[in-house]
């Protein structure tokens, strides 16, 4: 399953690519996440995070983050039934940035459709969030 959304900002690129290369500060933005481990020696990070705002229900899982120019793969491992794979790709024009954002995951379908919505909606809000601070 593939899922596509572009976003646009008025943040330069080296200002986007400081807070989706480093986990932490990606951390800061993200509205589910609630903690963040330092990486281990294969470059993974420990991610814990609050899928549902009202549920005492915390995940947790691996990221292991590929950076190139512009691009950032996010590598994520140890959720049951599920391998996502995100990617950002930052396009620069001269008024604005735009972010492509690509979620694919392989597992089951109906639960791959759920997780598909719940990440694009965290994203929603973290490019809010990014966008609001100067």
């Amino acid at each position: 399953m593939l899922v596509h959304k572009t976003y646009i900002t008025k943040k330069n690129v080296t200002k986007l690519n400081s807070i989706f290369s480093n986990l932490q500060n990606f951390a800061n933005h993200h509205p589910l996440i609630i903690s963040i481990s330092a990486p281990n020696e294969s470059g993974s990070y420990k991610v814990k995070e609050k899928p549902f705002k009202y549920l005492p229900f915390i995940i947790g899982y691996s990221v292991k983050p590929l950076l190139s120019e512009n691009k950032i793969t996010y590598m994520i491992k140890e959720i049951p039934f599920l391998k996502p794979t995100l990617f950002y790709s930052f396009n620069e024009y001269p008024d604005k940035i735009e972010l492509l954002f690509t979620i694919k995951i392989k597992g089951f379908i109906g639960v791959k459709h759920y997780l598909a919505q719940k990440m694009t909606k965290a994203m929603d809000k973290l490019i809010d969030t990014i966008n609001s601070n100067n």
